[in-house]
């Protein structure tokens, strides 16, 4: 496979390789599996994996360290932090940041314009929707759906984010270091009253941010139904094949 207009280090600064070869990859210990395309004008740091019939969009930057599974496709204008694992059969759509340090399984979609800071673990057959924002240290489950749009929440001192669990159909809403069920929310919301006492702004600000999360669950669930419902169908249709 031809490369073309890649940009690759050389004495510690980036230099535009018109056609680089397999030596010029080989010096940079970069490894690019078989049916490779990677657009012009990337940026591809050193010591990086890039594993079989994967596509790299034009403009787009794969930070030192990285290893990108079979069969991904990242689009245009991603930049890809350093030391980050992307598993088999990925889509990383056009103008994310990814940062420093994270893992995204398998069969993971992440859709446009969308960042995960550092340090931050996708699980198996995740899907995050348009211009969301997963803050530092993130760690989301298997089969779990985040809707398109961040949730900013003005002087609420921790992160917080919602979302749905594919596995199991239940609704999830993190605040700050507690990740539970709405169920379980509701049953027992004042679990950390050291912190957010009675009467408090604390205590208030809190009770509206849990109130966004949860209506934004509300708002999203028809959606979530419909493709539940297909991935079921799905299933069964493979299982009565089997």
């Amino acid at each position: 496979m031809e490369y073309k207009n890649i940009y690759l280090k050389e004495n510690g600064k980036f230099k535009l390789f018109k056609n680089p070869n397999k030596e010029d990859f080989e010096k940079r210990n970069i490894i690019i599996g078989d049916n490779c395309r990677i657009e012009n004008d990337c940026i591809i740091e050193n010591n990086c994996i890039i594993r079989n019939n994967c596509i790299i969009g034009y403009n787009c930057i794969i930070g030192n360290d990285c290893i990108i599974g079979d069969n991904c496709r990242i689009e245009n204008l991603c930049k890809i932090g350093n030391n980050c694992k992307i598993g088999d059969n990925c889509i990383i759509e056009n103008e994310c940041r990814i940062g420093n340090d994270c893992i995204i399984e398998n069969n993971c979609r992440i859709e446009n314009n969308c960042r995960i800071e550092n340090e931050c673990i996708i699980g198996n057959n995740c899907r995050i929707g348009d211009n969301c924002i997963i803050e530092n240290d993130c760690r989301i489950k298997n089969n779990c759906i985040i809707e398109n749009g961040p949730m900013v929440m003005f002087g609420y001192k921790y992160h917080s984010n919602s979302y749905w669990d594919m596995r199991t159909k239940q609704p999830y809403i993190r605040l700050g270091c507690y990740c539970r069920t709405v169920k379980e929310w509701d049953a027992d919301f004042d679990n950390n009253l050291e912190e957010f006492p009675y009467g408090s702004k604390e205590h208030e600000l809190r009770l509206f941010v849990y109130a966004c999360h949860k209506k934004h669950l509300e708002l999203t669930k028809n959606n979530i139904d419909s493709q539940f419902n297909k991935e079921n169908q799905l299933e069964c249709n493979i299982t009565g094949i089997n």
